[in-house]
């Protein structure tokens, strides 16, 4: 059980991780939308911002959903086994 758990730890650190990715590379976003620049480049970059910013998302979605049912089969399983074997 000690090799599970380790693994969840681990996968939460992996989580934990590429929040603070996407918190470093969310820091250069410009929060105002551009529809209409003279400067086309400012559109590109923001545009080239929003696709790396999803692609980590969708990246984090899975890895947060892939933690939180280890998670819950990790409990359910310690659960279980304290019902079926009791203490002595």
């Amino acid at each position: 059980m000690t090799i599970a758990v380790v693994l969840l730890i681990a996968m939460c650190a992996v989580v934990g991780a590429l929040a603070l990715y996407r918190k470093l590379v969310s820091q250069d976003e410009d929060d105002f939308v551009h529809l209409a620049d003279s400067s086309n480049e400012v559109i590109t970059k923001q545009v080239k911002m929003a696709s790396k910013l999803k692609l980590i998302d969708r990246i984090g979605f899975v890895f947060t959903a892939a933690t939180v049912a280890y998670g819950v089969a990790l409990l359910s399983t310690w659960l279980y086994m304290g019902i079926v074997r009791p203490p002595q």
